[in-house]
């Protein structure tokens, strides 16, 4: 599969938004940041705005087919998404921000704004993940997409155990699913099939319970191997006249070998059937 890489900053990949992102606006978000990360790497850009074309983002994100109004709600929207990060170290320090402080759309471009935390963050780069954007592009699920980036971030290592409670902050499902048979069914197992069907990992994960409640989710990631056989191309067998079978069957059981076919093809080219073949016998007695 071809590869279009972001790297994306870790701080933006396990952030816990105080609301839901879709499939559309995670795709979209992706690609801005993309497109925002050559500008700064390569053309020594200096400023917070970008202009993207519209048709790069319709098909990095999978808008092709959706009408104005759609994407014009779903890219809004992505203003309204807050992230607040606490200080670990001090939880009395903190800070928060939104994904995109602005956008529009003018004419066959789309211009838009990232805060000075995430331009820093992906200048830097100190920090980040490698992300196939081309293998995003095919997951359906937002969960899908949420645990692909968790995963390769921590494919060299392991996804550190995480509780039900981490889990459902890390997909925004506190007030959904209630019951761990819909929450299993429909964010766990839907996003572990369809990246384990879809992407370049396998990921499993099991419960571990507290009492006789279920607490605890440990991720399992395995690698694919990746399948670079190689076709044998076998010679095509060449077709020879009857002519040529006749006599060389004629020939004595050790000289019946591929190289003798080819000779007594040449050798009809200047002698007629009937003087081969008096000769093979000829010589034979």
């Amino acid at each position: 599969m071809k590869k279009e890489l972001l790297n994306k900053p870790n701080q933006l990949i396990s952030l816990v938004p105080e609301r839901s992102i879709t499939v559309t606006q995670r795709k979209a978000y992706n690609s801005f940041l993309k497109y925002a990360q050559n500008k700064l790497k390569f053309e020594d850009y200096k400023k917070n705005t970008f202009k993207i074309p519209c048709s790069f983002l319709h098909e990095k994100a999978n808008l092709k087919n959706k009408n104005h109004e759609y994407i014009y709600e779903e890219l809004k929207l992505l203003m309204k998404v807050t992230v607040e990060i606490l200080n670990k170290d001090n939880p009395n320090n903190w800070k928060a921000f939104t994904l995109l402080s602005y956008i529009e759309k003018k004419d066959n471009f789309y211009y838009y704004e990232l805060n000075h935390f995430i331009i820093r963050a992906l200048k830097e780069q100190e920090y980040f993940t490698p992300l196939n954007l081309m293998i995003i592009k095919t997951l359906n699920s937002q969960y899908s997409i949420i645990f692909y980036e968790l995963s390769i971030r921590y494919q060299k290592y392991k996804i550190p155990k995480m509780s039900i409670e981490e889990v459902r902050e890390l997909t925004n499902t506190t007030d959904d699913y209630k019951r761990f048979y819909d929450f299993r069914k429909y964010v766990l197992d839907t996003a572990c099939e369809e990246i384990s069907e879809k992407t370049d990992i396998i990921l499993s994960y099991q419960t571990e319970k507290r009492g006789r409640k279920i607490a605890y989710i440990d991720f399992k990631i395995e690698k694919k191997i990746e399948q670079n056989t190689i076709p044998i191309k076998t010679p095509a067998q060449k077709e020879y006249s009857p002519e040529v079978l006749d006599l060389f069957k004629l020939l004595p059981p050790l000289e019946q070998v591929a190289s003798n076919k080819r000779e007594l093809a040449k050798l009809l080219t200047d002698h007629s059937f009937r003087y081969l073949k008096a000769d093979i016998l000829y010589a034979k007695n």
